[in-house]
C-alpha cells in the first residue's frame, strides 16, 4: 500500500516534495508488481517476458542448476540483482552482489530482502572473500577485471561468464579471452542458449516471448565456434585453476572418492569430502613431474578408449622412472566365482544376475584380466610391470595404499589385480593404433 504523506509538510519543503514524489512512484510501481507477479505461474521479475528477458532469465536459471547446496556466490557488476533469487532458491547459502549504480542497488535491497544477500558497491575484501561460484557478464568487464575475479575463486569453484549471442565481448576480444581461459583454467566449457526449433526470436522486440522457458535448451560448443542460428546467448563455465596444480614432484591419488590418502593429492570427478582437486582425468591430465600415480577401483569405470587416454596422460605427467599402481577387479575371479554353467535352474538365474552386476554394476564399463591389463599398459609406454599382493610393493611409497573391501580369494585367482610399472619409452602412434584395434575387436568388428 502507499504510505500516508503529510501534504502540508511537502509543500513547505521542496526537497521533501521531490522525495515524496519519488517514494510515491516507487511504492505504486512496487504494489502493481506485487499484484501482477503474485499471480499463479508468474516468475518474480518485473518486466515483460520478451525474448531478451527470456534469454537473460534462461541463462541464470540454468546456472542455478549447477549450484551446489551451501555454495557462496559472487555476482560481479550486476545491473539489477535479479540473479540472486534463483541462485538462493537453488541452495546457495549466501550471495554477494556488486551493483555500482546507487539507485539500482537500493531497488535491489528493497526488492530482495534476505539476510543472506548483500548488495554492495564494491567487491568483497579480507576474510571470507572466497566463493564457490563467481558470476559475471563478460561483455561488461575488461580482461584485467576478469583476471581479478580469479582471486575470489575458492577450492573447486566455478567461474561463470555470461555472453551475448555473438562473440562481441565488448572490452576483451575473443582471441585474448580464449588464450586467457586456456592458460588459467584446466577446463573451460562454452554453452549456447538456444530457443525451440523453428521458433524465431527478436532480442529488440518488446513483444512477449512465444515459447515457454522449459522449451529452450543449452548445447555445448567450442568457444570460437558459431553460436548457432537464433542463439540467445552463451555461458562459459571455467574451473580448475592451473596455478593450483603441483609444480614439484608429487603423488596423485586418482578416483579417490572419500578415501583420502595423507600426503597425496586426492583427485575425483566429484567434490566429495577429502577431495583436493575436482577433475575429469578421462578428458585432461594436466600434470608434470609426478613421482607416482595410484588408482584403486577406478580403471573399470572407463571405456577402453578412455583408459588409453588416461594412461597416456599419466605417462606424459610422470617424471623419468615415475611409477603407476593400479588396483582393479579381476575378470578371472568374477568368472570363477560368479557363474557356473552346470548349476541348477535357480542357481543359474542368480549366477546370471551376479555376473552381470559385476560387469555393469557400480558404473563399471570394462572389467580387466591380467593379460589385457599388461597389453594396454605396455602399449602406453610402461615397463617392468609386476603384479603385487594387496598392500605390498617394491616401492616404499606405494605400500599399504588400498582401501577397498577385501573378498575371500586365493593367491592363484585374486579378487583384484594389483599391478605397478615404471615409465618407459612410448610410441604414441603405436599406442593409438593398438587402441583402435582393441576397440574394434571389443565391438566385434
Amino acid at each position: 500500500m502507499l504510505r500516508p504523506v503529510n501534504f502540508m509538510l511537502q509543500r513547505r519543503n521542496p526537497e521533501g516534495r521531490f522525495r515524496f514524489l519519488r517514494e510515491a512512484c516507487f511504492s505504486l510501481v512496487g504494489a502493481c508488481k506485487r499484484i501482477y507477479w503474485g499471480l499463479p505461474g508468474q516468475v518474480a521479475f518485473a518486466e515483460v517476458r520478451n525474448d531478451r528477458l527470456q534469454a537473460e532469465l534462461g541463462k541464470i536459471f540454468w546456472l542455478a542448476q549447477r549450484v551446489r547446496p551451501g555454495s557462496r556466490v559472487l555476482i560481479a557488476k550486476a545491473q539489477s540483482g535479479f540473479e540472486a533469487a534463483p541462485l538462493l532458491a537453488a541452495g546457495a547459502s549466501s550471495v554477494w552482489c556488486q551493483i555500482h549504480h546507487e539507485g539500482a542497488r537500493k531497488y535491489a535491497e528493497a526488492r530482495h530482502r534476505a539476510h543472506c544477500v548483500s548488495f554492495e558497491e564494491e567487491m568483497p575484501s579480507g576474510d571470507g572473500s572466497l566463493f564457490d561460484l563467481v558470476l559475471a557478464d563478460a561483455s561488461r568487464l575488461s580482461l584485467p577485471e576478469l583476471e581479478g575475479l580469479v582471486a575470489y575463486l575458492g577450492p573447486r569453484a566455478i567461474l561463470a561468464l555470461i555472453l551475448g549471442p555473438d562473440l562481441d565481448l565488448g572490452l576483451a576480444d575473443p582471441g585474448t579471452m580464449s588464450r586467457w581461459l586456456e592458460d588459467t583454467f584446466v577446463k573451460a566449457e562454452t554453452y549456447s542458449w538456444l530457443p525451440p526449433a523453428g521458433c524465431e526470436v527478436d532480442l529488440r522486440s518488446q513483444a512477449p516471448a512465444q515459447a515457454r522457458g522449459q522449451e529452450y535448451r543449452f548445447t555445448s560448443r567450442n568457444f570460437g565456434s558459431e553460436a548457432g542460428t537464433g542463439a540467445l546467448g552463451r555461458v562459459i563455465l571455467a574451473s580448475g585453476l592451473r596455478a593450483d596444480l603441483p609444480s614439484e614432484r608429487c603423488y596423485l591419488h586418482v578416483g579417490s572418492g572419500s578415501e583420502k590418502i595423507p600426503g597425496w593429492i586426492n583427485i575425483d570427478i566429484e567434490a566429495l569430502p577429502g577431495v583436493d582437486l575436482v577433475l575429469d582425468v578421462a578428458e585432461s591430465f594436466p600434470f608434470s613431474g609426478v613421482e607416482a600415480v595410484f588408482c584403486e577401483h577406478f580403471l573399470e569405470h572407463l571405456t577402453l578408449c578412455q583408459a588409453f587416454s588416461f594412461l597416456l596422460g599419466v605417462h606424459r605427467s610422470l617424471r623419468t622412472d615415475g611409477q603407476i599402481r593400479i588396483t582393479t577387479p579381476n575378470l578371472d575371479y568374477v568368472w570363477a566365482t560368479h557363474y557356473s554353467a552346470t548349476a541348477g535352474a535357480q542357481c543359474s538365474v542368480e549366477d546370471a544376475l551376479r555376473a552381470n552386476r559385476a560387469f555393469h554394476g557400480w558404473g563399471h564399463r570394462l572389467v580387466w584380466n591380467a593379460m589385457l591389463l599388461v597389453k594396454v599398459l605396455e602399449s602406453c609406454g610402461f615397463r617392468d610391470l609386476e603384479f603385487q599382493a594387496r598392500g605390498e610393493s617394491r616401492f616404499p611409497h606405494l605400500r599399504g595404499l588400498e582401501r577397498h573391501q577385501i573378498y575371500p580369494d586365493t593367491p592363484e585367482i585374486p579378487h583384484v589385480l594389483v599391478v605397478e610399472g615404471v615409465k618407459g619409452a612410448l610410441d604414441e602412434t603405436r599406442a593409438r593404433r593398438q587402441c583402435e584395434q582393441l576397440t574394434r575387436r571389443l565391438r566385434g568388428l
